[in-house]
């Protein structure tokens, strides 16, 4: 900056010796001429002090000229006389007195005759002396009071200066006939002052009257308010009002008047700077005024300031000396943390603060910059607004609760799709560095306003991408997507590196066109939605009692401003009738479906469907259906009944209260789970091994939760409440087959005996117990596992070779015994329920005992399991391991001590049914109900 001060000083030190040479040469110069040289003259006088109040300091910034003026006026200040006058000037700053000019002035105050003038010129243009907005009385006073400070005596003597500049003498034709003496410039009058004061004027050169003054400054919108934050580059946009000479006022152009008149009037120039605390950070070109408004653009560009809190202030300079002035404010500019292209970072908003600023690069590939920020895994709720770089908000997203933040948005106009999206059609585009840097935006994290999360701190997780994946042998390890090739996906982690994985070791999580939450209120109160919702479940159900007719339902798209959501109510024998998010409505008894869909702005959609069950005034339709269950497994069996109509639903009224029986499960060695492949929460503390290496007690959470039915209505686990008798029509053998495939009964298997069809020995146990045979199937693959895991299975159990027992029973545990529960298992299948009397009775002869062969293990097992379980009630894989019904006390007879039995194989049911195409056959389903039911269900520790 201090090049730029000498530069224009020494520019206008060569102009204002132009006119001495010319006079002392007597060299004629033509009038219009003159006026252009004056203007030139004022254009760098005002150059120079614009570029002096740059840094409001007064330095010299240039070496003045020591050479005599044409009067020869050489006086100098004495040191006590400069010390002096810098301390007035410092005074009149508003400084204490004690901040001195630079020390240079000292000497050149002493030596310099020239440089009296320009020192007075520089104190009062600084921006701290015209934000005192002193009208020119008063700055007539403060040059009196300096000039007197530097030895003056000749001001004091009456009449020999006019008042101020307002009031002076114009020193010339005015080219008006108006009685108003139009306003000279505060530098000419201070040139006068210091030529009375018997100093040399020549440093402040000559200067005419002017055509007009400053009169007021008027700010747009564009300017900063006060506790404003600024990032990037911002415009600000003012305008100057200008009084114009009442003898100039009527003509069209002021400019054009000057130069085609005889008068020596010209015209204002102006330049407007904008300051933070005392230093410039944007100035504007010097421009003319041409009419009696000045509109001026500046540029703010605060990407290489220093963050902090500043004093803000605007400041328009005429080039007649004269200042408006205009007190913005505190103005905060955050520390910005950059992101490049696919840049994984974790990041946190500190207790106390309230926002974090991060600057994200731009997609380039469309005719619109594209912006993309992804806000994963908050750990409490936090909100994003994205800006261009000129401070413009182009988008933002608010979802509650800790949900993920998706913010995207395009810089400038919004492009079509037809002409942006990518050739590909994918929806996404491809990741690049930006083409400029001036394509940045800018991502603000903050807190909701209507969440209360002052002082605590919330971290995240921000990821550069549209796309974002999650690795599934370590669902914490985040990658954000930046594209595809032959072998997989490319994926740029925490580390920066990029990599190609296959898709199937990641999780994608693509947020484009999806919910974030869904919220129904009913009756004045939130009314829970079947299943808990999930971005990528699009179907749910909800039974609503009676009563409870009007309800508001309201959505939060996960990309928040860049997507739209639209509600529409169908309702057969209606129209379908738009409704708004948050505004709530009426609907009619029956059945009926709310349809939510989301749009984003580059064309992806997707539409989830809120299916709604509101009993009808008639008391009929599918409510009565339902009557059996309690309120809580209504919305869940509703929805089931909406996707496959064909399904009966029982319940089986067990007259126990949830609590008893959940403990009645919790006793000793009833449930148990495998410590060896389970998270250490779901074990009780210090429980001995039951069975085998691993097995140990479940604690009461795990077994609360595979214990409540309402956890398990939905597609795949509702299997494990199916009716087990045989059905032909369902149960075929190429079901069978299916569920077989890929176990060690399947005929390509390494372990698969030679010579057993496994399948065919499956058939015939069911068609002879009468039960299914995807029951036994999935029963068999669950007791030995799908590898042959356990020996019983082949017979090669030691010191029990040839001995098979596919079920596992009798396989009690012996925790005192090594193996003691497949042991207990082989004397069973040898010598039935009294082994040590090694007798089979004529009920174990008919059950196939000794179990020698697989056929005779397979048929025989299955005819125990149907005569011991399914003829005595116990027709489910539920109650199979939750004894509800048993004749001999409830909790005895429970075939498997696996909490999750009944969830495993109905799910292997389920995916054979689903691998043969017979999902939808007229199942039928027994489920439990229980008194006194949580109303939060059951979940399963982390």
């Amino acid at each position: 900056m201090d090049h730029f001060d000498d530069t224009v000083a020494q520019d206008h030190r060569n102009e204002v010796k132009k006119p001495r040479t010319n006079r002392s040469a007597g060299i004629h110069v033509p009038l219009a001429e003159t006026a252009v040289l004056v203007i030139l003259l004022l254009l760098g006088l005002l150059a120079v002090i614009g570029a002096r109040v740059v840094s409001d300091r007064l330095e010299p910034g240039f070496p003045i000229s020591r050479e005599l003026n044409p009067a020869g006026i050489t006086r100098v200040l004495s040191a006590d006389q400069a010390r002096a006058l810098m301390t007035e000037a410092s005074l009149l700053r508003g400084a204490d007195g004690q901040s001195f000019p630079s020390i240079e002035w000292a000497d050149l105050l002493q030596t310099d005759p020239n440089a009296l003038g320009i020192f007075l010129l520089r104190s009062l243009t600084t921006v701290d002396y015209l934000s005192q907005q002193k009208d020119d009385v008063q700055f007539a006073r403060d040059v009196r009071v300096l000039l007197e400070a530097a030895g003056s005596e000749r001001l004091l003597d009456e009449g020999t200066l006019p008042a101020d500049p307002m009031l002076s003498d114009a020193g010339g034709e005015t080219g008006g006939a108006s009685d108003d003496p139009p306003r000279q410039t505060r530098v000419a009058w201070l040139r006068q002052a210091v030529l009375t004061a018997g100093f040399s004027p020549d440093g402040l050169g000559e200067a005419p009257p002017l055509t007009g003054h400053l009169e007021t400054m008027a700010t747009t919108g564009l300017v900063p308010e006060s506790g404003d934050t600024l990032v990037g580059s911002r415009s600000v946009s003012t305008v100057v009002d200008i009084k114009p000479d009442p003898a100039l006022a009527n003509k069209e152009s002021w400019f054009a008047g000057i130069l085609g008149s005889s008068d020596r009037s010209m015209p204002l120039t102006i330049r407007q700077v904008l300051y933070l605390d005392g230093q410039v950070l944007a100035a504007s070109p010097v421009i003319t005024a041409v009419s009696p408004q000045s509109e001026f653009i500046l540029t703010m560009d605060v990407r290489h300031q220093a963050s902090g809190t500043y004093q803000a202030r605007l400041l328009a300079l005429g080039c007649d000396g004269r200042g408006v002035y205009r007190e913005i404010g505190s103005i905060r500019i955050p520390e910005v943390f950059e992101l490049g292209a696919g840049d994984v970072r974790k990041m946190s908003l500190e207790p106390d603060a309230k926002d974090l600023y991060v600057s994200i690069p731009a997609d380039t590939s469309g005719t619109r910059p594209f912006y993309a920020l992804t806000v994963v895994r908050p750990d409490a709720p936090v909100a994003a607004e994205l800006f261009d770089i000129d401070g413009t908000l182009i988008a933002h997203s608010d979802n509650p609760d800790d949900q993920w933040e998706a913010l995207r948005g395009f810089g400038s106009e919004v492009p079509s799709v037809a002409e942006d999206m990518p050739a590909d059609g994918s929806g996404h585009f491809p990741i690049q560095e930006p083409a400029s840097q001036d394509f940045a935006a800018y991502a603000r994290l903050l807190r909701p306003d209507r969440e209360a999360t002052e002082g605590q701190g919330i971290r995240f997780t921000l990821v550069q991408s549209v796309e974002v994946a999650c690795d599934n042998s370590s669902p914490d390890t985040i990658y954000a997507v930046m594209g595809r090739n032959e072998t997989g996906l490319e994926l740029k982690g925490t580390d920066g590196q990029v990599y190609t994985r296959p898709q199937a070791d990641v999780r994608l999580i693509d947020l484009a066109a999806r919910l974030s939450d869904l919220e129904l209120i009913a009756a004045g109160r939130p009314v829970d939605l079947y299943p808990v919702f999930d971005p990528e479940v699009d179907r749910y159900g909800l039974y609503l009692p009676s009563g409870m007719d009007v309800i508001t339902l309201d959505a939060w798209a996960s990309e928040g401003s860049f997507s739209n959501i639209a509600i529409v109510h169908e309702q057969e024998g209606r129209p379908p009738t738009p409704r708004d998010p948050g505004d709530p409505f009426a609907l009619q008894g029956g059945e009926q479906t709310l349809a939510i869909t989301v749009t984003n702005k580059l064309g992806a959609t997707r539409t989830y469907r809120l299916h709604v069950l509101l009993p009808a005034q008639d008391q009929t339709g599918y409510h009565t259906v339902l009557e059996s269950f309690p309120e809580s497994y209504r919305s869940a069996l509703y929805l089931m009944h909406v996707k496959q109509p064909h399904y009966v639903f029982k319940a089986l009224q067990t007259d126990l209260t949830f609590d008893e029986f959940v403990d009645a499960q919790t006793f000793q060695d009833r449930s148990l789970v495998d410590a060896a492949h389970a998270p250490e929460s779901w074990v009780v503390p210090g429980s001995p091994v039951y069975d085998g290496r691993s097995w140990k007690a479940a604690s009461h959470d795990v077994v609360a939760y595979f214990a409540d039915p309402r956890n398990f209505l939905n597609e795949q686990d509702l299997f494990q409440f199916e009716t087990l008798s045989f059905d032909a029509t369902t149960q075929t053998l190429a079901a069978v087959q299916a569920m077989l495939a890929g176990t060690f009964m399947a005929p390509d298997h390494e372990k698969a005996q030679a010579g057993v069809d496994y399948a065919g020995l499956v058939m015939r146990a069911a068609e002879q117990a009468g039960i299914s045979p995807l029951f036994i199937a999935a029963k068999i693959i669950q007791e030995m596992g799908r590898n042959g895991e356990s020996p019983l299975a082949f017979g090669q159990l030691p010191g029990y070779e040839g001995v098979y027992n596919f079920f596992n029973i009798g396989a009690t545990p012996d925790p005192a015994v090594q193996d003691g529960a497949r042991i207990n298992g082989a004397r069973f299948a040898l010598y039935g329920r009294s082994p040590d009397e090694r007798e089979i009775t004529a009920d174990e002869e008919a059950i196939l005992l000794p179990w020698t062969t697989p056929e005779r293990a397979i048929i025989g097992g299955a005819t125990w399991i149907a005569r011991g379980y399914i003829a005595i009630g116990q027709d489910t894989l539920y109650l199979q391991k939750f004894d509800l019904v048993s004749e001999d006390g409830l909790f005895i007879h429970q075939y498997a001590q696996n909490i999750q039995m009944a969830w495993a194989e109905g799910r292997r049911t389920y995916r054979a049914y689903q691998d043969m195409g017979l999902l939808d056959r007229a199942f039928s389903f027994t489920i439990p109900v229980f008194r006194d039911m949580p109303t939060q269900w059951p979940e399963l520790p982390s």
